[in-house]
């Protein structure tokens, strides 16, 4: 396991000035996927994410000089009122990325715990993580203690009030 790095780091709530550092990232993962860039993907990510940023929180890991390092992209699902029951939040991990050099360092898991402290405060029923996020990480999804789903991704349950 590295050491030094972690404590290198900061975890910020993306905000409207993070949407190309975001785009940045997936563009890093999706090349590290073997997926070429194209022209114009910076400006079509940020601005699609601009665009629906209420529904999708996202966290970035900054270096301290401001580099950024990781993120996680969430997509929420409001419930809607029924009689009797308080409407809570679904919730779809699509994105979780941190980049190569300072993986291993235990930032993935403290961007995934600020994600999932994020859906508690929330009262989410469920986090479920995006299948394309997952690729060959099932063990970091199991110690962050998500399980696996019927459909083959992983659901992270329990994080408040009865299950539906």
């Amino acid at each position: 396991m590295k050491t030094a790095q972690p404590q290198l780091t900061q975890i910020v709530r993306a905000e409207l000035d993070n949407a190309f550092s975001l785009a940045a990232l997936q563009l890093q993962a999706n090349r590290e996927q073997g997926r070429s860039g194209e022209q114009g993907y910076l400006d079509r990510f940020a601005d699609a994410w601009l665009r629906t940023q209420e529904r999708r929180p996202a966290w970035l890991a900054l270096s301290l000089d401001g580099r950024p390092l990781g993120c996680v992209i969430l997509y929420v699902v409001e419930g809607l009122p029924r009689p009797g029951r308080t409407p809570r939040p679904r919730v779809l991990l699509t994105d979780a990325y941190v980049v190569k050099d300072v993986r291993r360092t235990g930032l993935g898991d403290r961007l995934v715990k600020t994600a999932l402290s994020w859906c508690h405060g929330r009262q989410a029923v469920w986090v479920q993580v995006d299948r394309a996020a997952i690729a060959d990480t099932y063990g970091f999804w199991r110690k962050a203690g998500f399980t696996a789903a019927a459909d083959g991704a992983y659901q992270f349950r329990g994080i408040d009030g009865p299950q539906p």
